[in-house]
């Protein structure tokens, strides 16, 4: 009988572990000009990975004023809904800063595309298909 809350905390160990590594699925890299932030995303964007993405927009947006906020998900091998939703936040976010939240979508995977097509993202937010359509940055920071 004893050995019940051992095997229990375990788990627990183990779970906290495989989410701290699944976390690192997801890196975000982000560059700046003077008129926007260009965040490129790479991996995948899933439930463990959305709020360190949110972590990401929340800092963009705190950080730069009045700076339009381009993710750029050409990297992303995956996106999930929790990962979208993400987006949607962040969008209200930018909108009551009267910012603009955009998302680049050139090169991205067939199966981020999909997603955005089938949950209709693109009439609801900002979505552009080149990098040039919103301006090219031209001064890098991480």
């Amino acid at each position: 009988m004893p050995t019940a809350p051992l095997a229990h905390l375990s788990t627990v160990e183990h779970v906290r572990e495989h989410t701290t590594a699944e976390t690192r699925r997801l890196s975000c890299r982000v560059q700046e000009d003077a008129s926007r932030v260009l965040l490129h995303l790479r991996g995948e964007l899933d439930l463990l990975g959305a709020p360190k993405l949110a972590r990401v927009l929340q800092e963009c947006l705190a950080a730069t004023d009045g700076k339009a906020v381009v993710c750029d998900l050409s990297g992303l091998d995956f996106l999930a809904t929790s990962g979208l939703q993400v987006f949607f936040e962040a969008d209200e976010h930018a909108r009551a800063q009267q910012r603009e939240l955009v998302l680049l979508t050139a090169g991205s995977a067939t199966e981020v595309l999909r997603l955005l097509e089938v949950t209709d993202t693109h009439s609801a937010l900002t979505c552009r298909n080149e990098l040039a359509e919103v301006g090219t940055p031209v001064l890098a920071t991480t």
